[in-house]
């Protein structure tokens, strides 16, 4: 995730935010940790509390896009630069 947060704030597109859908079964694990600790304002995180799987998991984030009338929707994993 550090790679994937860098690449973001490089960007020269500023207007954006970041919905984190965490599959993980315990809130303390590594990605929450360090989405904790990073100053990025535009993370929206939301633990899911058990595996929900990838499409579930992707559903909950184009749901709030749509619901938060979005122009755009990119669906990535944190390990993309």
């Amino acid at each position: 995730m550090p790679y994937f947060f860098a690449s973001l704030s490089k960007q020269t597109y500023k207007h954006f935010d970041v919905l984190v859908v965490d599959n993980s079964k315990n809130r303390n694990n590594k990605n929450y940790e360090y989405i904790k600790e990073i100053k990025f304002s535009e993370i929206d995180y939301k633990f899911a509390g058990n595996n929900l799987g990838f499409a579930k998991a992707y559903n909950i984030m184009i749901n709030k896009a749509i619901d938060n009338n979005a122009e755009y929707f990119l669906a990535i994993n944190p390990d993309t630069i």
